[in-house]
């Protein structure tokens, strides 16, 4: 990787933008007061530097008013000026130049000097006024009518402002330099639960998912983020949990009937005749027709689990709809010696009519499975709750209250039953009826077994429709 490639992604990196955000933030916040502070000496300085010229100018005027324009030669007026490079000027009232001494400077190097008790003042602006100007200049109108002008080096009060400047930019540097190590610092402990997190997730495979990310109970953002890949991680680990339960369930369902194909065509085999292949031929059908059956549950439970199926709700009118599976069921209940009744009020609810055929026939094949001859099995239709509850009742053992929930599980074994059937029916039952926004549950009945009930909205919610 290039060395520029390798720059430009640290600089993206999160933690060095928050490195350089705190830093830039900090170092703002120490040098904005050192800059006003830094103008306010300059302003300071240049205030004094006024109240010192007016002071010399003043005893300048003084000396010319007693003495004339020839006093600036005086030993004793050179000897008030505070540096042999001062240059002064004395006019009369017409402005013409009676005598000079010194050198006067350039405009462009100069600094008029300003008067305190004409009301005039300095501001924050005087830090630039010693960074272009070497003299400071002003005038003043003696007694006798004669105009003296003054002209004072600055090179003293230069050299302390400059002193100031120097030692503001040393403490800036040295500042900026600490707020650096601060920032960094502070993002290297900020992002440090992160980077535990990291090396927690690292560890993680599907085998062990237990683990969990350290929480410091302070409801920070950081906080928040471990608690939500907490949760996420509790989810994936029980949807493992669930698969490796679901994959040890069908790897023993599929066994059963695999045997049995391979027992009885093994024994058909060793045998020989045409009677034993055929009635080995026979018992394979119908082991691969419940081997098909199945399947197709499986895979219809993973189009619901995976919301890939589409509902095709249209209206069903329930009188005549149940009337029909009661006529379906009728021989095989007669068969088995068990009564089946009807009864449904005048009704419709809205749904996927081939769907909920599934449902109403696992519940009529569950209660024709466990009712006992002689015994009676009811189904009815009726309004409840907002929508419609469709009840079969059965006059069997009953299902244990702690197993009712247990027995909607994919291929769930209850205790001392002897299961019939691939032991996915009602576990698609209830899937159906959650793909409706509906419910399926176990009641004891008043027959004295189990009572299903199926709930469902008259109409679809539009989301699912």
């Amino acid at each position: 990787m290039r060395s520029s490639e390798r720059v430009r992604r640290s600089l993206a990196r999160s933690d060095v933008q928050t490195a350089w955000i705190t830093s830039a933030a900090l170092l703002i916040a120490v040098f904005v007061p050192g800059l006003f502070l830094y103008a306010y000496a300059a302003e300071e300085s240049v205030e004094e530097i006024d109240r010192w010229f007016q002071f010399v100018l003043q005893v300048v005027v003084r000396e010319v008013d007693q003495h004339g324009p020839a006093a600036i030669h005086v030993e004793e007026v050179r000897g008030l000026l505070p540096n042999v490079d001062a240059a002064v000027r004395v006019r009369a009232r017409d402005g013409e130049l009676l005598d000079a001494r010194g050198v006067w400077p350039d405009p462009e190097n100069e600094i008029q000097a300003l008067r305190r008790n004409a009301g005039e003042k300095r501001d924050l602006g005087s830090i630039w006024l010693l960074q272009r100007a070497h003299w400071i200049v002003g005038e003043r109108d003696a007694a006798s009518g004669l105009r003296v002008e003054l002209a004072l080096p600055l090179r003293h009060f230069a050299s302390e402002t400059s002193e100031i400047r120097r030692r503001v930019v040393v403490a800036t540097v040295i500042a900026a330099a600490a707020v650096l190590l601060i920032g960094l610092v502070a993002t290297v402990r900020a992002f440090a639960p992160l980077r535990r997190a990291t090396a927690v997730l690292g560890d993680a495979d599907s085998g062990g998912l237990g683990l969990r990310l350290p929480s410091r109970g302070t409801g920070d953002p950081i906080d928040r983020h471990a608690e939500t890949l907490n949760a996420l991680l509790e989810r994936i680990d029980a949807g493992f949990a669930r698969l490796r339960a679901f994959s040890s369930d069908v790897a023993h369902e599929l066994r059963t009937p695999l045997n049995r194909i391979s027992n009885v065509s093994e024994v058909a085999l060793l045998k020989g005749g045409e009677g034993d292949l055929r009635a080995a031929l026979e018992a394979v059908h119908g082991t691969t027709e419940e081997l098909s059956r199945m399947v197709q549950a499986l895979l219809l439970l993973a189009e619901i689990d995976d919301r890939r199926l589409a509902l095709r709700p249209r209206k069903i009118e329930l009188a005549p709809w149940i009337q029909q599976h009661v006529e379906a069921y009728a021989p095989s209940f007669e068969e088995a010696g068990v009564a089946l009744a009807a009864e449904c009020e005048d009704l419709a609810v809205e749904g996927d009519r081939v769907l909920l055929d599934r449902i109403v026939a696992n519940l009529l094949d569950n209660a024709l499975s466990h009712a006992p001859p002689g015994s009676r099995v009811e189904i009815r239709a009726a309004r409840r709750d907002g929508g419609i509850a469709i009840t079969v009742d059965d006059a069997g053992p009953g299902i244990a209250e702690t197993d009712r929930e247990r027995v909607f599980d994919r291929f769930a074994r209850l205790t001392g039953e002897k299961r019939q059937g691939h032991g996915l029916g009602l576990a698609l039952a209830r899937a159906i009826a959650e793909l409706h926004a509906g419910r399926l549950r176990v009641t004891r009945s008043p027959l004295g077994g189990a009572r299903f009930e199926l709930w469902l909205a008259s109409r679809v919610p539009p989301a699912l429709g």
